[in-house]
Parts: C-alpha cells; sequence; structure tokens
C-alpha cells in the first residue's frame, strides 16, 4: 500500500488577489500609525485638562502673580482706571488690559475670584489647540498632521511653565494670535468679498492680540505681506486699517481715562527695562528651551526651514512665515527681563507648525499620499517624551486650609497690613490692599521716569513706614525689600507666618510664598 504524506498542491493565487493584498498592507498600517498618533495626542490632551480641572477652583495663587491680576480685574469691576499714578495704594503691571476686562465679564458671571480668570485662560487654550489643528490641516491637507500639532502643543504645558490654565494673559494673547492668521488661510480661492472679509477679520484679531500682550506686535509684519500676497496694496489697506483703527482707538481711550498714564505703564516702562544680565539666553534659549526641551520638533522644524526654500510658493509660504515669526516672537521676549518660561508658549505653536509640515513632506517621500506613514511615529515618540506627572502642578495637600488659616489671622490683626507680594489675601480678608511687589520692581527698574513716578512712589512708601501706618508689613523673602524705615519702625516676628514648610507654595513660576512678619515696634 503506498502512503503519499506530501500536502497537496494549494492552488496559486490570482494577480488581482496578490494586487489586494498589497493594497491592504499600506491601509493596515496606515491605521496602527493613525491610532498611535492620535492616542498620544489624547493623553496629552487628557493630561492638560485633568490637571487645570483639578486646579481650576483652587481659591489661592498657582503662581506668584496670579493675585496681583485678580487686583487689576477688581479695579475694572469697580470702574477704576487700571491704570492711574504709581501709589503705595496700587500700581498698575506693565501688560495691556483686554485681559482684565474679559476676566471682569467672567468675574461677573460665575463669581469674583481667580476660578473665573482661569476659565478665561483654559477656553482660550483649548480653542488654541483646535485652532493649531485646523491650520495644520489645511496647511497640510493631512488629518494627522494636525492631530500631531494639537497632541504636540498640549505636551508642552509643562516645558513652557504650566502656564495654560493660570490666570495670567498669555493664553489669551496666543489664541488671539492664531486666529488672527487662520482667516488668511482660508482666504485661498475665495472671492473677493470673502477675501476682504478675511483681511478684515484678521486685522481685528490682532488688534486684540496687541491689547493683550504687546509682544504680538511682531506678528503684524507676516500677516500684513499675507494680505498684500492676498490683495495688493488694496488688501494690505484694508488690513492696516482694520488693525490701527481699533487699536488706536482703544489706546486714545486708555489714555484719557487714565490721565496718560497708560502709556507709561504699557509702553515707557517695557521699553527701557534692560536685557542687562540675560546676554546668556540668546544661545541656551535654542540650546537647552528648543533643541533640549523638544528635540524632536525642533530638529524637523529646522529641516523644513531648510527644505522649504525648494518647495516654497506663492500659496503655501505663509503658514511657515508666521510659524518662524511666533518662534522670533519668544526668543525677542525671553531676552527681556522678568521673563519666564511661559514665554515659550508661542515657539512652541511654531514649533508644531514647522515639524507637522515636515513630517508631511516625508510622508509623500515615502509614497504615502493617502494613509499615515510610519514617520509620524516620530511625532508620537515626542509627545511621548514630554509626558508629565499632573501631581506636580497640583497644589500641596493642605494648601487651602493654611491659605483660609492666613486669610483669617490677617482678617483678626487691628489695622492695616502690607502684604507686600500678595495684596489679593488683604482683599480675601476685607482688608484694603496694596502695591503689589512685581509693580514696584517694574517702576524701579525702569530707566526713565519722566513724571517723577519713581521718586514719588519712594516718598510714599517712606512716609507710611516711618509714621507706623501698617500694624504689619509681610514680605516673602528678607531681600524683598530693602527700607530703613522697615527696619527703623518695625521688628520681625520670630515665628513665620505660615509654619507648615510644604503648603502654600506654587506650583509654577517663582518659588514665594508670605513668610516674614515684621510688626510695628
Amino acid at each position: 500500500m503506498n502512503l503519499d504524506y506530501r500536502l497537496p498542491r494549494l492552488p496559486a493565487p490570482s494577480r488581482a488577489a496578490v494586487r489586494g493584498r498589497l493594497r491592504e498592507q499600506p491601509q493596515l498600517r496606515g491605521h496602527v500609525v493613525f491610532g498611535l498618533v492620535s492616542a498620544s495626542a489624547a493623553v496629552a490632551v487628557c493630561l492638560y485638562v485633568f490637571t487645570a480641572f483639578h486646579r481650576m477652583r483652587f481659591p489661592f495663587e498657582l503662581e506668584w502673580m496670579e493675585g496681583g491680576i485678580l487686583e487689576h480685574v477688581q479695579r475694572v469691576l469697580s470702574g477704576e482706571s487700571v491704570y492711574a499714578a504709581p501709589s503705595i495704594e496700587f500700581a498698575a503691571f506693565i501688560y495691556n488690559p483686554l485681559y482684565y476686562y474679559i476676566g471682569a465679564v467672567f468675574c461677573a458671571v460665575v463669581g469674583v475670584g481667580l476660578f473665573a480668570l482661569r476659565l478665561v485662560s483654559f477656553i482660550a487654550s483649548a480653542i488654541s489647540l483646535l485652532v493649531l489643528f485646523l491650520l495644520v490641516k489645511r496647511h497640510t491637507r493631512s488629518a494627522v498632521a494636525g492631530i500631531f500639532a494639537t497632541g504636540f502643543f498640549s505636551a508642552t504645558f509643562a516645558v513652557s511653565g504650566a502656564w495654560f490654565d493660570l490666570a495670567r494673559i498669555d493664553s489669551l494673547g496666543l489664541v488671539l494670535i492664531l486666529g488672527a492668521a487662520y482667516p488668511l488661510i482660508l482666504a485661498d480661492d475665495q472671492s473677493r468679498h470673502v477675501r476682504v472679509r478675511a483681511l478684515i477679520v484678521s486685522g481685528c484679531l490682532i488688534a486684540l492680540a496687541i491689547l493683550t500682550k504687546q509682544s504680538a506686535v511682531f506678528v503684524v509684519p507676516v500677516l500684513l505681506a499675507r494680505a498684500f500676497s492676498l490683495g495688493g496694496f488694496r488688501g494690505a489697506g484694508i488690513f492696516a486699517a482694520a488693525t490701527l483703527l481699533p487699536l488706536g482707538i482703544a489706546i486714545a481711550f486708555l489714555q484719557m481715562r487714565s490721565g496718560g498714564w497708560y502709556w507709561y505703564y504699557a509702553v515707557q516702562l517695557p521699553a527701557t527695562h534692560s536685557v542687562s544680565g540675560r546676554e546668556s539666553l540668546a544661545f541656551d534659549f535654542w540650546r537647552f528651551e528648543m533643541f533640549g526641551s523638544v528635540p524632536i520638533a525642533a530638529t524637523t522644524a529646522a529641516l523644513e526651514l531648510f527644505w522649504l526654500p525648494r518647495a516654497l510658493s506663492r500659496r503655501n509660504w505663509f503658514l511657515p512665515a508666521f510659524a518662524v515669526t511666533l518662534i522670533v516672537v519668544s526668543y525677542v521676549t525671553r531676552l527681556h527681563m522678568g521673563s519666564y518660561t511661559n514665554d515659550l508658549m508661542p515657539a512652541h505653536a511654531g514649533l508644531a507648525l514647522l515639524s507637522s509640515g515636515l513630517l508631511c513632506r516625508l510622508a509623500q517621500l515615502c509614497g504615502s499620499r493617502a494613509q499615515p506613514a510610519p514617520v509620524f511615529l516620530i511625532g508620537a515618540l515626542q509627545i511621548g517624551l514630554l509626558f508629565y506627572s499632573p501631581a506636580s502642578y497640583l497644589p500641596p495637600a493642605g494648601s487651602r486650609d493654611v491659605g483660609l488659616h492666613v486669610v483669617d489671622g490677617l482678617r483678626a490683626t487691628p489695622g492695616e497690613v502690607w502684604v507686600v507680594s500678595h495684596p489679593y489675601f488683604n482683599t480675601l480678608a476685607g482688608k484694603p490692599s496694596h502695591i503689589h511687589f512685581m509693580a514696584l520692581v517694574d517702576i524701579e527698574l525702569g530707566s526713565r521716569d519722566p513724571r517723577g513716578a519713581r521718586a514719588a512712589l519712594h516718598k510714599q512708601i517712606d512716609d507710611a513706614l516711618s509714621s507706623g501706618r501698617f500694624s504689619q508689613v509681610v514680605l516673602d523673602d528678607n531681600w524683598f525689600f530693602n527700607s530703613d524705615a522697615l527696619h527703623d519702625r518695625y521688628v520681625a516676628r520670630s515665628e513665620p507666618l505660615i509654619s507648615d514648610e510644604a503648603s502654600l507654595w506654587p506650583v509654577t513660576g517663582t518659588h514665594f510664598r508670605p513668610t516674614l512678619v515684621f510688626e510695628k515696634k
């Protein structure tokens, strides 16, 4: 008996079946890549949202100037001018006022406090993520590139100072800058009337951005160039008018409302602050804050810039140029006295735009125009490298109770108390508040004093301390305030204001909290 153990011959697959399988493999790879990039972006967004939600209602400062911003908003609510002659009662920060006015509206709706101001910043940051996605998707025709840009920018939350949701002006300023670019991207292949509307909307938005943070003015030239490319001199003129008209009206109103003090705070003081001592940042910005903290995004962005001269055309030059401008804005701002890593937010948005463009070009070289190529996994890796623990940016346990104890102590103290760096504590305690230390430093370091503001403020402070006007003066540290009148008229209390070593510290920014108490002799 013959037994044949050979396997039976299978029929050869048809050519059509082979072609079908080859088509299925790229599609499968595309689904996997899309899923991985989307998952990493989703985790980055969820990390930020989780962190923001868990600290938004914390009633005390997450960063040492948040309370000072709230004091500005309360002046708007009380009908007082934000900008007035510097006094021991109040002096403005060197920022433009739009955030204060929007914050006042939110405070009127949800209640006066840091929660309302953080809500403004959180909403602005969420819209920024959406606009980044739309800008990249429109420019690259790739949804996965837009998802990468959104995920990458979300993931930079920690390396840009954990600032997105703070009661500070930065998120509002950035979303207005990004919003000013979006209509100009959409204006391609549109009718003349649509382009005119886009130019007007863009001009108004960049004017609002400047009225939020003065550094937005550096973005105007690239927007103006885009307006010229869309409509020639007429288009540039429409954009310029849409920018200058609301800006001029607002500045004129602020000048009249403040008796001329707006210009002093918003223009003269920032313009005269020195960059001395920050020269090392001219190199460290690129070495540590770009290629050091976001190496993959910075490298791909640099490669995109090398690639661009061969790829640019009349239609696609604007978004890369806009992205480079955002990086320049961060670079210039970081050289300014008092700058912190929050000023990297525009640069990170610019890197998101540039690096997503390069990933798309590499994907096209791999022959994957229809499906996301594996090269996008580089972007997912960059997002993964930026993951952080939300616990690092939440208030320490017990901080709320410690803060309430401080407020109760101030409320029980007879007479006026000057909490030099945290005047909002006085407001919480129902006491008059006074000038914030940062506003005092801005005035002190200005190289010009055209209206004698510095000398008048010095006299007010010396007179108040010499006369024993305050029952207590609370400092963050000995170096914070050096005044002969303070040491002549007051004596340091042996017990600190806060005995708990771990509580009520800011989770980002300068590491300050009210500690030293000087009592009247």
